[in-house]
């Protein structure tokens, strides 16, 4: 009787591989003066609201990855990262990795009531106070939403609490999914 072998199928694959499957068309924004360009370099005109309870995983880090956001401010009433094989431990890390400065708005506010899309004025408040006059004017800032957050009114409601970027610019938005 002959032994047959059998090559193993499993093998380790490191934690950046997700890096090299990524693909740029997935991340363009829309911007309504002119069609959508790529990510090719972090845009600091642009404004990213992310509605995270319609994204996936892949999404998150394609987001991270292009986008490069410097400022991260989540307007959930419960910020929850358990998306796919994430958690908040990973998403953590991986707000530390881009360099990116977090915001728990409901947290920091410490009001389950607020409702930040018809009252900016806690929200106005709170990013004068955590983030320099600098910090306000560059972007990429992104936006972690819920799916109730997720309408027009709200987008112009919070990019009115901020400074233009520029005198001669205004706030470029994108918006996820």
């Amino acid at each position: 009787m002959s032994l047959v072998t059998t090559k193993s199928f499993l093998r380790l694959v490191s934690s950046d591989s997700w890096e090299k499957e990524l693909i740029y068309e997935d991340l363009m924004y829309k911007n309504t003066s002119h069609q959508g360009e790529l990510f090719v370099s972090p845009n600091p005109t642009l404004l990213i609201f992310a509605d995270i309870s319609n994204i996936s995983e892949s999404d998150i880090l394609k987001l991270f990855y292009y986008s490069d956001p410097r400022i991260v401010i989540d307007l959930r009433d419960v910020p929850r990262f358990d998306i796919g094989k994430l958690n908040r431990r990973s998403v953590f890390q991986l707000f530390k990795k881009h360099k990116s400065k977090y915001l728990d708005i409901h947290g920091i506010a410490d009001d389950e009531n607020i409702d930040l899309c018809h009252d900016p004025s806690i929200l106005q408040k709170i990013v004068r106070k955590r983030l320099t006059e600098d910090e306000q004017k560059k972007g990429p800032i992104l936006f972690l939403l819920d799916k109730s957050q997720r309408t027009s009114g709200c987008f112009d409601t919070l990019r009115s609490i901020l400074p233009s970027p520029s005198p001669k610019n205004d706030w470029d938005i994108y918006t996820l999914p």
